[in-house]
């Protein structure tokens, strides 16, 4: 198999879809020839660089991109370099494939995270999506085979339309090589947080993530264990809500907002933690913030630590409730609250949760399985 990888998200920028889409190609790239056709972004030469696979970079300027993607496949395809083409999201990717199919009969497939592929009007990007409903069910209708990466996002698929037949559900997988329990004193020492019990949160700061929720839960909590903080890293809309909203509670020597974490960090930074938790939510009419899965509960489960996840979208997928984590209502403050003081309180339980969640990143969630699991249901068409 001559595999093209066709994503507008990929490393060296940070989310998701980014990690997503890189460790899929790296994986793939000790199973079949790869190439990657991506955008340029800030620090991809040095980043290219480093890797084992070819990398093919446009401009990321809408419009050329997508005749540029379609001139490099057209060139890639006359060739003979590829033979199928895996597209990280249907748009702009996947209906770039839609029309070389059409022309060429190149097989293409889709991988389906969350609100990449739901209407809205919340942006005129995803206003223009809307408009294109009719190219993004024929797009997807005429893929081999669809792969979303939990059964709530499966579930969003057969809402709009698509046949179950097409579906495969692949989850995302952590990188257990990198993510490994290392000691926690040493990483506590690392940052700071000398007998403190933490708290931790890795994610973009959106409305849906849950952080408000859990600065909501800390005055309650503080009062049965003094030494508590609260550790926040990443940036994003919602901080300067989050920071009023620790400043009104008097938690400013509690809650600590990291911003941006390089990743040759993030290890360390989950080994600190005694306790991961997003209580990420659905938000009527905003099918822009959803959580598709949550690889940072991988992440945290993959350094041994237990994870509190809101009972909703993928995060179900993400989290087994009682054997690698717990399951919350993420609205529900006091259950957040007990939930967290039960496994900071808790250790051998807690302990025993991280345990697990390691274990399972070892058995089933590594990107080694995924791609191959990927692998078997490609060229098993």
């Amino acid at each position: 198999m001559r595999l093209l990888i066709l994503t507008t998200d990929y490393r060296p920028r940070i989310g998701g879809i980014a990690t997503y889409s890189y460790h899929i190609a790296e994986g793939f790239s000790h199973l079949c020839k790869v190439t990657v056709l991506t955008v340029k972004t800030r620090g991809w030469k040095n980043f290219d660089a480093k890797q084992n696979f070819d990398t093919i970079r446009v401009v990321n300027w809408p419009v050329v991109r997508e005749l540029m993607f379609t001139s490099h496949i057209i060139r890639l395809i006359r060739n003979n370099e590829i033979d199928r083409i895996l597209n990280s999201m249907w748009f702009p990717c996947g209906a770039i494939s839609f029309f070389i199919w059409r022309v060429f009969r190149m097989p293409y497939f889709i991988s389906a995270h969350g609100s990449e592929f739901l209407d809205d009007k919340t942006s005129f990007k995803r206003r223009l999506k809307k408009a294109l409903s009719r190219v993004k069910l024929s797009t997807m209708r005429n893929a081999k085979r669809i792969f979303p990466v939990s059964h709530y996002t499966r579930n969003r698929l057969l809402e709009i339309g698509i046949s179950s037949l097409q579906i495969r559900v692949v989850p995302n997988g952590v990188d257990i090589d990198k993510f490994v329990p290392k000691n926690v004193n040493i990483s506590k020492a690392r940052w700071g947080l000398e007998s403190k019990k933490v708290l931790l949160t890795v994610a973009r700061l959106d409305l849906h993530k849950g952080h408000n929720v859990v600065i909501r839960s800390l005055p309650q909590l503080v009062k049965k264990i003094p030494n508590l903080v609260y550790i926040i890293a990443g940036k994003g809309p919602e901080e300067r809500r989050l920071k009023y909203a620790v400043r009104e509670l008097r938690l400013d020597q509690r809650v600590f907002f990291l911003g941006y974490v390089p990743e040759e960090d993030l290890p360390d930074l989950y080994n600190a933690c005694d306790l991961f938790i997003m209580p990420s939510r659905e938000i009527s009419g905003r099918e822009d913030l959803i959580e598709g899965f949550g690889i940072s509960f991988l992440e945290a489960n993959a350094c041994g630590k237990p994870t509190i996840g809101g009972r909703s979208g993928g995060v179900i997928d993400a989290i087994v409730d009682g054997q690698t984590g717990m399951l919350v209502n993420p609205t529900d403050v006091q259950e957040v609250s007990k939930a967290t003081y039960k496994l900071l309180i808790d250790e051998e339980y807690a302990s025993r949760l991280g345990r697990q969640g390691r274990q399972r990143m070892e058995d089933e969630l590594n990107w080694d399985n995924i791609c191959n699991r990927l692998n078997f249901l490609m060229k098993d068409m």
